[in-house]
């Protein structure tokens, strides 16, 4: 979920990607990473890099699952495509952990809170990222 600010970097960057309005005037966006590659590239598909508030790896053994209602920042990589900029999801750093907790075999998911570079206390400590943290 993004704010205004949030919509409007989205929407400057060129994503192609449409929000849905929620009822307290955020948007809420999917964005998406194939765990395969229909071409193979590996860079490409599989899981996103997770981090930890201060910046290292996420352990699922240490760490636990990643719970909703957790708040985070998205690292978003867009590029260009022959259809217009394309989006994939990069990387995700967790800033405020809620424990999954299982309600009779459903599936977690990450609720994100509009943090920019600027108000996450920490960058992920890993190769350069030249995308846009969501």
């Amino acid at each position: 979920l993004v704010d205004s600010d949030g919509a409007q970097r989205i929407k400057d960057a060129g994503i192609r990607k449409q929000g849905k309005p929620t009822e307290d005037g955020r948007m809420r966006y999917k964005m998406k990473r194939p765990w395969a590659d229909k071409f193979g590239r590996d860079w490409a598909a599989g899981a996103p890099d997770v981090f930890r508030p201060d910046g290292t790896r996420w352990d699922l053994n240490t760490d636990g699952v990643i719970g909703n209602g957790s708040t985070g920042v998205v690292f978003v990589e867009v590029y260009d495509t022959k259809m217009g900029k394309g989006t994939r999801l990069k990387a995700v750093q967790i800033i405020d952990h809620v424990k999954f907790e299982s309600e009779g075999g459903g599936s977690s998911s990450i609720s994100v809170k509009n943090y920019t570079a600027d108000s996450a206390s920490a960058q992920p400590k890993t190769d350069s990222y030249d995308d846009i943290p969501f």
